[in-house]
C-alpha cells in the first residue's frame, strides 16, 4: 500500500469531499419532490409518508456511503499506481496497472483506454480523470481487488 504524502492526502480528501457534495446535493430535489406530489396527508397516510420518507433517506444515506467507499479505493488506487508520484498517471503506469488488474493490456487497449481517460489530451490521467472517467468494468475490478485495504472507514 502506498504512504500518502500531504500534497496526495489533500488531493485526494478534497476529492472525496467534493464526490460527497455532489451526492448529498442530489438528495435536495428528491425530498422536494417527495413534498412537491405528496396529497395533504390523513392520519392514515400520514405514518406511511413518514415511513417512505425515512426509507428514501436511508437508502440515500447508505448510496452516499458506499460511494464515498468506492471514490476512497479508486484514490488510493490511484496513488498506489501513480510510480513516480508526479500526480498524474502516464501511459506506463496505466499499462502496469492494467496488469496489475489482470487485465488485458495489449498496446491497442490501453491506447484506448489511455485516451478515454486522457480527457484534457496532456498526455496524462490526472485524479479527476481517474475517477470521472474509469469504464465500470475496470472501476469494478478495481474495487474488487482492494476491498481489504481497510478503507471501509468511508
Amino acid at each position: 500500500m502506498a504512504t500518502l504524502r500531504p500534497r496526495q492526502l489533500l488531493c485526494a480528501t478534497t476529492m472525496l469531499r467534493r464526490s460527497y457534495s455532489a451526492v448529498t446535493a442530489r438528495r435536495s430535489p428528491l425530498g422536494s419532490l417527495v413534498h412537491a406530489t405528496k396529497k395533504p396527508p390523513s392520519s392514515s397516510r400520514s405514518l406511511s409518508s413518514s415511513s417512505a420518507k425515512a426509507d428514501i433517506t436511508k437508502v440515500v444515506e447508505e448510496r452516499a456511503a458506499m460511494a464515498r467507499r468506492e471514490l476512497a479505493i479508486l484514490a488510493e488506487a490511484f496513488l498506489r499506481y501513480d510510480g513516480d508520484h508526479s500526480g498524474a498517471l502516464d501511459r506506463g503506469e496505466i499499462e502496469r496497472a492494467l496488469a496489475d488488474l489482470e487485465i488485458e493490456n495489449d498496446e491497442v487497449f490501453v491506447d484506448s483506454l489511455f485516451q478515454q481517460l486522457d480527457r484534457n489530451k496532456d498526455g496524462t490521467v490526472s485524479l479527476e480523470e481517474w475517477l470521472d472517467q474509469l469504464p465500470k468494468g475496470t472501476r469494478g475490478k478495481v474495487v474488487t481487488k482492494d476491498e481489504g485495504s481497510g478503507l471501509s472507514e468511508y
